[in-house]
């Protein structure tokens, strides 16, 4: 219980130094509620409009964030008890409104029955195909899908199957359903103009929608899983060729559009270059040369840029390298240590340190390494480890 009144202090706290005017300045200052979002219970998708209200009138919106966050400010109503809204669904739980009140609050809420979508994949990349198959849409037989009508992430997706849509319902290329309201259909993640936009290459867990021409609606989750950029060995040197791998970029398809990975090894002002292609699974593994001016011991930037039909996305990965000795921290940003390195001297960090699957750390006897704790963490991700030799230490 202290922890959570605790908890509840931070949260005010914090809620008044980064709106001093908007809550100090209000005669009744609003309650604050922070949490997660769940529908049918997975995390609702980024941009779910959560809405807060008291006696029907509304008092407070805010929108899902990553990892299916919210945080809300409502104001004060005729009455006391609210009641929120995700999208237009009633969440379960409810509250009492409190004057500068702060309450960590986790909604949910369960989808009415109606028509379902099933997925050939969980987790997709852009550029791959997708099978997705509905039941409980309009029945009697003259009612389809329409190319334009399949979204993910509002982005209409490319149909990949002949038009059997008859034009007496739509002349848009579409899909028949049968006269039970079910089908089958592939489409191309990508959207229907030919390109791939940023919003299907943005990692998380967003909403594939489908609507047919009655107006029934199917949605379920589907996520882009999280890149990943390394490189090996460990303790190269100028001139060394550098092999760079990628995992879940975006999928190479013989029937989808052309895409490469663009790698850069950066040592101001010196720059090589490499051109991947990547797999169906959106992964790649390419060899890069050092260049031979960099010195040691350095920390370098690597960076991998998407490239659709030889056009940028604008979505790049970046990792950091060491060079020699170079197991240490940039001179900003966060420290993303992608291979196993030795930290020998003393260094400060002026990030986050975040240690990549199975890679290895090591704080070297008599070696330190400062973290401002008080800003920033050490991410120790899966199947990584920090190891602290005697005398080493992490403050």
């Amino acid at each position: 219980m202290q922890k959570s009144r605790s908890l509840v202090l931070i949260i005010v706290v914090l809620l008044m130094v980064a709106l001093p005017d908007a809550t100090l300045a209000q005669e009744n200052p609003p309650h604050f509620f922070t949490g997660t979002v769940t529908i049918d219970g997975v995390l609702a998708p980024n941009g779910t409009v959560i809405t807060a209200l008291i006696d029907g009138i509304e008092q407070g919106s805010t929108s899902v964030g990553s990892g299916g966050a919210y945080t809300l400010l409502v104001s004060q109503g005729a009455g006391t008890g609210i009641t929120f809204k995700i999208g237009n669904l009633d969440a379960n739980e409810t509250a009492t409104w409190e004057q500068g009140g702060a309450t960590a609050l986790n909604l949910t809420a369960v989808a009415p029955p109606g028509a379902n979508l099933t997925l050939s994949h969980q987790e997709i990349v852009a550029n791959q195909d997708l099978t997705i198959s509905g039941s409980g849409f309009a029945e009697g037989g003259d009612v389809c899908v329409l190319e334009g009508d399949i979204t993910f992430n509002n982005v209409p997706l490319k149909l990949d199957d002949p038009d059997n849509c008859p034009t007496f319902i739509s002349v848009t290329d579409g899909i028949l359903l049968t006269s039970g309201g079910t089908f089958t259909l592939t489409v191309r993640v990508h959207s229907t103009s030919g390109d791939i936009p940023t919003a299907l290459l943005v990692e998380g867990t967003h909403e594939l929608k489908v609507i047919d021409t009655n107006g029934v609606v199917g949605t379920i989750n589907l996520t882009i899983p999280e890149r990943q950029l390394a490189a090996n060995p460990a303790g190269a040197e100028p001139g060394d060729l550098l092999t760079i791998t990628g995992q879940r970029f975006i999928a190479s398809n013989p029937d989808g559009l052309s895409t490469t990975i663009d790698i850069e090894y950066v040592c101001l002002p010196n720059i090589t270059s490499a051109t991947a292609i990547t797999d169906g699974s959106g992964n790649f593994q390419v060899a890069i040369s050092i260049p031979n001016a960099c010195i040691t011991p350095s920390t370098n930037v690597i960076s991998a840029e998407i490239r659709v039909s030889g056009n940028s996305t604008g979505v790049v990965e970046v990792i950091n390298h060491g060079l020699g000795a170079g197991c240490v921290p940039p001179p900003s940003g966060d420290w993303t240590v992608t291979q196993d390195c030795t930290l020998s001297g003393s260094a400060t960090a002026p990030g986050n340190v975040i240690v990549e699957e199975n890679i290895a750390l090591t704080i070297a006897e008599d070696a330190a390494l400062d973290i401002d704790f008080l800003n920033f963490h050490l991410l120790i991700k899966s199947g990584a480890k920090v190891v602290i030799r005697d005398g080493g230490k992490i403050h």
